[in-house]
């Protein structure tokens, strides 16, 4: 209904001479993008629109539009929508163990059998950042399954996340590598809600034609009275087997090395004070994921000891 004034006219069934009629004040919408309703502190009253993507157990209803995605949810309330629904919902905002919800005073189907949102792909470390939307992560690995609570999955470096309640898998078991789509939901810590068994399908990798790509800021200079840190960002399409520094004196003709250990998702070595020399110093770092190699910088550097 466009904003102004409007008619309301009511006639009986009984007696059709019978009318009243009644002037009414429509006001411009208030209705938000999800998006701009999780903006809000909790408390606030929000109307937003979106289709429904999943449906829990405990009637969790999730929606989602354009911006982003929410979860409806009063007290295990039966709302009357099914996935596919577009649904337009009044409430207050609220947060449980960490997932935003809107506690709905007024629920409106508006359509039905509408197509889902096309998943977003995403890592498991970004997960969170895509509450209530559905979302697809390639490439891991299925661990023990369980269907009445949480079953790992494991990517390629080695991250995990449960998937809450996976339903009944009929080619898929423990140990397959999948493709997951499903719900980012949480629960004190990132899950995963996947709606059906289909939503898991197995996948294989193929030829590992990818090196890993080294990130690493050269260091120019140095003091020879101080052991030498140099720390290196290396990622991988599938995972890092092994990263190591190659340094010597200048002038000399073999290189040592040293293996570099991760430590808060970078690689860092250290060169000892005692190894150090005022002639300078030459390094690079290597690194592969168990097929191909790369190294870092591709020309030495020389760096001067201070």
């Amino acid at each position: 209904m466009a904003q102004g004034k409007a008619t309301i006219t009511a006639v009986s069934t009984h007696n059709n001479t019978i009318i009243a009629s009644h002037e009414i004040t429509v006001k411009s919408s208030s209705l938000k993008t999800i998006e701009e309703a999780k903006a809000l502190p909790d408390g606030n009253t929000v109307s937003v629109q979106g289709t429904v993507t999943f449906i829990d157990s405990n009637n969790n209803y999730y929606i989602q539009d354009d911006t982003g995605g929410i979860d409806l949810f009063k007290n295990r309330q039966d709302l009357g929508l099914s996935v596919g629904d577009m649904a337009a919902v009044t409430g207050k905002l609220a947060t449980y163990r960490g997932l935003r919800e809107i506690v709905p005073d007024g629920v409106v189907k508006v359509s039905s059998n509408n197509p889902l949102p096309e998943p977003k792909l995403v890592t498991i470390k970004d997960v969170n950042n895509y509450q209530s939307q559905r979302v697809k992560i390639e490439n891991v690995t299925l661990g023990t399954i369980n269907t009445d609570g949480n079953t790992e999955i494991t990517n390629l470096q080695g991250n995990k996340i449960n998937i809450y309640r996976i339903p009944m898998l009929k080619e898929v078991k423990e140990g397959d590598l999948v493709n997951v789509t499903a719900v980012a939901s949480i629960f004190d810590t990132p899950q995963l809600r996947v709606r059906v068994a289909e939503d898991i399908i197995k996948t294989e990798l193929g030829e590992d034609e990818v090196p890993p790509v080294i990130d690493h800021t050269p260091i120019m200079e140095g003091n020879i009275n101080l052991d030498l840190e140099v720390k290196a960002k290396v990622t991988d399409d599938r995972k890092i087997e092994k990263v190591k520094l190659y340094y010597r004196t200048k002038g000399e003709k073999d290189y040592k090395s040293k293996e570099m250990t991760l430590i808060d998702e970078e690689y860092g070595a250290v060169i000892p004070k005692v190894e150090l020399n005022i002639l300078g110093l030459e390094y690079y770092i290597w690194a592969t994921d168990g097929t191909n190699e790369i190294t870092d910088p591709k020309i030495i550097l020389i760096l001067h000891i201070l």
